[in-house]
């Protein structure tokens, strides 16, 4: 496993760890809510999630677009301050880390803690997808940029024609080597970009997804330590040497 440093002042705008699960049974709003109430001393703001179900049915061989009624889909649990929050929905469970990121070792410390309580709450189900998520933001100071500066594969256009470049989305899936494990690799101008002060997003979702295999209870933390070491393995890798010493 490669070592990289650690960064002082890393450009993670959220962080999330997701395990996505099949139940054994229906489960209901009210056991989904029950996770809440056990984490309420630290996630005091709920939300309630809501999804309309898309339902296609045949007519003459033509497909027809149903939206059914609103349904529960889940809830979110937010801490005080609005940094963290907790989803418990149809699909399973996730923990967030918005800015400022602390560390790893802290962050997944407090997804297993609040995992194990989803585990208790919710009873019997089968693991089918995890994934490992942090979303970067990359500010540079001076509105005279090179994205070549910045990434060490920035987009490129086509230099007959112009060299300049206003906003651009790029997004790449890889696969590691020897592995089920995959990644989708998203840069992109930030949504609130201006000349003045450009700012970019680096979006590294690390996944496993094989269900067909379903991830053994032991395993599944196993995976996740793996899934992050991949999503290090891609961010070093992204940017420049000059970029990351303003992080460290």
């Amino acid at each position: 496993m490669q070592k990289y440093p650690t960064l002082k002042n890393a450009p993670i705008v959220e962080a999330v760890i997701d395990i996505k699960v099949a139940y054994s049974d229906e489960v209901s709003s009210e056991t989904l809510l029950s996770v809440g109430e056990r984490i309420k001393s630290d996630y005091p703001r709920s939300e309630t999630q809501r999804r309309a179900p898309i339902l296609v049915e045949k007519n003459n061989n033509v497909d027809i677009i149903k939206r059914t009624e609103t349904q529960v889909y889940g809830y979110r649990f937010w801490s005080e301050d609005k940094k963290q929050v907790v989803y418990c929905t149809k699909d399973g469970f996730a923990f967030s880390r918005l800015a400022p990121y602390k560390d790893w070792e802290n962050f997944k410390k407090q997804a297993i803690e609040l995992w194990e309580i989803f585990q208790q709450q919710i009873g019997s189900f089968d693991i089918v997808r995890l994934a490992v998520r942090n979303i970067n933001r990359i500010v540079v100071d001076t509105p005279m940029i090179e994205l070549g500066n910045i990434f060490t594969a920035p987009p490129v256009p086509p230099l007959k024609i112009t060299n300049k470049i206003d906003n651009f989305l790029s997004r790449l899936t890889i696969h590691k080597p020897e592995s089920e494990i995959k990644a989708m690799i998203t840069k992109a101008t930030a949504k609130d970009f201006i000349p003045a002060k450009p700012a970019f997003i680096l979006d590294i979702d690390t996944f496993y997804n094989k269900r067909d295999q379903k991830v053994k209870e032991d395993q599944a933390w196993e995976i996740i330590e793996d899934l992050r070491n991949f999503k290090n393995d891609i961010f070093f890798t992204s940017i420049t040497p000059e970029k990351l010493e303003e992080y460290k």
